[in-house]
């Protein structure tokens, strides 16, 4: 069973270790927008319970329907949910973009090869 925090989780099941290994194609929005988020909702102060910022990723996206519905939200919608800052709305107002590059920078990080995919980079 995975622990609340994500560097507890298993390498294998991480988001971030899983774009490397995997791609961004191969990750779920959620995934990708919990990469964005770098933190969760609530975790940095003690004794406050909060959520992963895979967690925190679903429950954006269900709560405002899908990426799309995030897009269209107004600035101060967001604001209004507990662990939205001006800082996270900066990133959700380039998240189309953040999305684009990570697809992009991930299949420009592969190449096929006979075994499957190898990396370009040593990154």
């Amino acid at each position: 069973m995975k622990s609340d925090r994500i560097k507890n989780w298993p390498k294998e099941e991480r988001p971030r270790e899983r774009l490397r290994a995997e791609g961004a194609e191969k990750l779920t929005d959620a995934e990708l927008l919990a990469i964005i988020l770098r933190v969760g909702q609530g975790t940095l102060k003690e004794g406050t319970p909060g959520q992963n910022a895979s967690d925190f990723a679903r429950t954006l996206l269900k709560d405002f329907h899908g990426l799309r519905g995030l897009d269209r939200a107004h600035l101060q919608t967001l604001l209004d949910v507990p662990g939205i800052g001006p800082a996270k709305v900066q990133l959700y107002s380039s998240m189309p973009a953040w999305f684009y590059i990570l697809r992009l920078k991930s299949s420009a990080l592969y190449v096929g090869s006979a075994s499957g995919r190898a990396p370009l980079t040593n990154e």
